[in-house]
Formats: C-alpha cells, structure tokens, sequence
C-alpha cells in the first residue's frame, strides 16, 4: 500500500473501454480489474 501504479500508457489510451475501468487504490493496496481482461500497471 501507498505506491502509486496507473494503467500502462497504451492500454489508456487504447480502444477497449472495459480495459479502463481496472484501477488501484493506493491507500489499501488493491488492484481491480474486470472479468476476463488482462491490465498492465506501471509506476507512477
């Protein structure tokens, strides 16, 4: 908990919406992401 991640630069811009919805919540240290898809996460 506390290091910041975001969605990797090509995924957030891409065309997939569902994609973007995966997110990380620093204070807990948790990564969503939706079913069946696949999401790269780098530091912030």
């Amino acid at each position: 908990a506390g290091t910041g991640y975001r969605l990797h630069p090509v995924q957030a811009a891409g065309a997939d919406p569902v994609v973007k919805e995966s997110a990380y919540a620093a204070k807990t240290g948790t990564f969503t992401v939706p079913a069946r898809t696949v999401a790269v996460f780098t530091d912030k």
